[in-house]
């Protein structure tokens, strides 16, 4: 049973032991993310995290990577929009290097001048990277769409301009004022019994504990606005790539148990209506999928495609109509048992991984401020009715889609000036 310890006020110990396993995922997460980053410093969270694996005042960069090899073991970091977290995936026989490490980078990188320079380099390519990709940048597309000027709509790896001018100074004092002195969380899961992970985390973490900042600085974040709206990008490329995106609910909704469902019903499995109607039936694209995201105080609801230009119009047509009937109709009682199903049964896989329950235990304590238990969830999801379903899709199906598109030029005259509506 996962369990929640309050070392202070600002740092939470998150930890579920799973009897068996032989592995450990350690997770350092910073309750900050590029929606909490001003106009001038979009990409500094991305630019944090990876300074922090850049070197220590202990370890060089090298030093970092020869020993989590040598442990056997893997390391990575994460910006989001809301969080940006850390985390080595170790055996549970070498849990106090993957534990030391963490601490070691997360509350003492040493910000060296010419490392940044080399960053700044890197992080430069990875925004070409992601302009050059269609499937990539239509996301990036997509979100600006979506939120407009809103700080949720900014790249999360920043902008040429931003990377280009950013400062080591500013980007330091960004890092110093909202991850070691903001709320913290330790959240560990895997085969390795509580008083073992308490005696390793002590010897590990007090010190930085005593010594850091409690100056805690959260952002307010301004709730954003939506808007249909198109944005069109032209290359000289054959497929279209097509997110259309309208708002949905926060995180801790009530109203999520019935969306996780209605994205399964929708898009987000094989036996789903859009791709059984749209790629199979209909043969009018390679890929469709739906998907859901929450924020904590909105979310994001998109269906994403590839087609071809003589399609995209059929293809549109085509889920209207489905959207359109589950307005008006709803679903079907076997198709809620079947996405009832398919969630059970991924959850339970998802179980499987000490990375998931790791991930979910840190979430959960950002967004909910507590753990949820396993059969909570599930109980939730059996409570679902099919017309909390239907009066969930009509409330926001029915508020239009935003369109971001890239395909080939004088595509973007098929979508509707002012966005995508079901009738």
């Amino acid at each position: 049973m996962p369990e929640r310890m309050e070392i202070d006020k600002s740092f939470i110990l998150l930890f579920d032991e799973v009897p068996g396993s032989e592995t450990l995922s350690i997770g350092l997460w910073a309750d900050v993310g590029s929606r909490d980053e001003d106009k001038d410093q979009m990409g500094y969270c991305h630019f944090v995290e990876h300074m922090l694996f850049k070197g220590t005042d202990r370890r060089s960069h090298y030093d970092i990577a020869l020993e989590i090899d040598t442990a056997g073991g893997e390391i990575n970091g994460v910006t989001d929009k809301e969080q940006t977290y850390f985390y080595v995936n170790v055996s549970s026989e070498t849990h106090t290097t993957g534990l030391d490490i963490l601490s070691d980078i997360f509350f003492s990188p040493n910000f060296n001048v010419e490392d940044f320079e080399k960053e700044r380099s890197v992080i430069l390519d990875e925004i070409e990277m992601i302009e050059d990709n269609p499937d990539d940048f239509v996301y990036e597309l997509f979100s600006r769409t979506m939120w407009g000027d809103n700080p949720l709509g900014n790249p999360v790896v920043g902008t040429r301009k931003t990377v280009s001018n950013a400062k080591i100074d500013r980007v330091r004092k960004f890092y110093e004022q909202y991850f070691p002195s903001g709320k913290v969380i330790l959240s560990i899961a895997g085969g390795i019994n509580k008083e073992s992970i308490l005696n390793s985390v002590e010897r590990y973490f007090d010190l930085h504990l005593k010594s850091r900042s409690r100056n805690i600085k959260k952002k307010n974040r301004e709730r954003p606005s939506f808007h249909p709206s198109v944005s069109v990008v032209n290359r000289d490329i054959e497929q279209i790539y097509c997110i259309l995106g309208t708002e949905s609910v926060p995180s801790n909704d009530e109203r999520r148990y019935a969306l996780y469902l209605l994205n399964l019903i929708l898009g987000a499995s094989f036996s789903s209506r859009f791709f059984q109607k749209i790629r199979e039936k209909m043969g009018l694209c390679y890929s469709i999928s739906t998907s859901n995201t929450g924020f904590s105080d909105t979310g994001e609801f998109s269906i994403s495609f590839t087609t071809s230009r003589k399609n995209l119009s059929s293809l549109l047509e085509a889920l209207k109509e489905e959207m359109g009937d589950i307005i008006v109709n709803g679903v079907r009682e076997e198709e809620l048992e079947r996405a009832r199903m398919k969630f059970r049964g991924n959850y339970i896989l998802a179980k499987e991984s000490n990375e998931w329950r790791m991930a979910r235990m840190a979430y959960q304590e950002l967004i909910f401020g507590r753990l949820i238990p396993y059969e909570e969830t599930l109980k939730k999801i059996e409570e679902v009715e099919l017309e909390d379903v239907r009066s969930l899709a009509e409330s926001i199906l029915r508020k239009g889609f935003v369109v971001a598109s890239i395909g080939p030029k004088g595509h973007g005259k098929i979508f509707a000036g002012e966005g995508f509506f079901i009738n």
